[in-house]
């Protein structure tokens, strides 16, 4: 995420990533060790995984009017894999979709 981040900025686009954590797993540092983003702690009385229908891996992304503009879930239809350059791009078009910066 960080390259995506990264060449994102260097396009001249401002965009905010963000990771949260889910609720049974105990070891946020992992995350941290691989991304420069902030990271939250999700809990079961705040259920933000479950608020947005999300599970381990899933991307959900929301354009600059703060709505859900784009859903990816993991293992689903569109690759999101980012050890591999499709799911690479395919994660940096949806961000640039939901910027509407896609012809």
């Amino acid at each position: 995420m960080n390259d995506i981040a990264d060449e994102l900025e260097s396009e001249g686009y401002d965009v905010d990533f963000i990771f949260i954590n889910g609720p049974t797993d105990a070891f946020p540092e992992l995350l941290a060790n691989k991304a420069d983003f902030p990271i939250f702690q999700d809990i079961d009385e705040e259920g933000a995984w479950a608020q947005h229908g999300g599970t381990k891996d899933d991307m959900i992304i929301y354009g600059p009017d703060h709505v859900l503009h784009t859903f990816l879930k993991f293992g689903g239809p569109t690759n999101t894999d980012l050890s591999t350059p499709d799911g690479i791009v395919n994660v940096k078009n949806a961000v640039l979709d939901a910027l509407g910066a896609l012809p």
